[in-house]
C-alpha cells in the first residue's frame, strides 16, 4: 500500500495566523499600558532597621526559617545582629567580595572569622564554633554560607527585638 503524499512545505498546509482584532493599536503600545496598570497596586515596604527589602518575607516564612536551626544558633545570631546592625551593608559587601568563585554566598571559615573581627563583631570561641557548624556548606566543611547567616541573624534580631 503506497503512503499518502501530503503537503511538504509550511505554506501548503493552509495554516493561518489569527490577528488581534480586539485592538487596532500595535502590541507594544498595549503591553506598556498593561505593565503600568499591574505596578500601580504594589508598595515598597521599608523595615525600621534600615534593611530595605533585603530579607523581606512573611511571618510564617521567618518562623519556618528559624525553626530549621538550634536555639543556641538563633541566640548567637541575635547577638550578632545587635552588633552588626549599623554596619550590615559594609559587612555584607565585604563578605560578597571574599566569597568563593564557584559557590555563591559562601566564604571560607578563615575569611569569615577575619571579616567578623575586622568589623568588630567579637564572638567567643564556642559562639564562633556554633556559627561555623550551624551555617556550614554541605560537602565543604571549611566554608560558611554567609547569606543564610545574615538572613537568620536578621530574623532572630527582629524576633528578640519585637515585644
Amino acid at each position: 500500500m503506497p503512503r499518502e503524499v501530503g503537503p511538504s512545505h509550511p505554506w501548503h498546509f493552509g495554516n493561518h495566523r489569527d490577528t488581534r482584532s480586539d485592538s487596532p493599536e500595535p502590541y507594544w503600545m498595549t503591553a506598556a499600558r498593561e505593565s503600568r496598570r499591574l505596578n500601580e497596586g504594589t508598595q515598597t515596604v521599608t523595615a525600621k532597621t534600615g534593611l530595605v527589602n533585603t530579607f523581606s518575607s512573611s511571618q510564617s516564612e521567618r518562623v519556618k526559617a528559624l525553626s530549621a536551626y538550634e536555639a543556641k544558633v538563633i541566640n548567637v545570631c541575635a547577638k550578632c545582629f545587635q552588633m552588626y546592625q549599623p554596619i550590615w551593608r559594609a559587612l555584607r559587601m565585604e563578605l560578597k567580595r571574599g566569597q568563593l568563585t564557584n559557590h555563591r554566598g559562601c566564604v571560607t571559615n578563615a575569611n569569615f572569622t577575619a571579616i567578623l573581627e575586622h568589623y568588630g563583631i567579637s564572638l567567643s570561641r564556642t559562639e564562633l564554633g556554633t556559627v561555623l557548624r550551624g551555617f556550614r556548606v554541605d560537602g565543604m566543611p571549611d566554608a560558611v554560607n554567609f547569606e543564610d547567616f545574615l538572613k537568620i541573624c536578621h530574623y532572630a534580631g527582629e524576633k528578640f527585638r519585637s515585644p
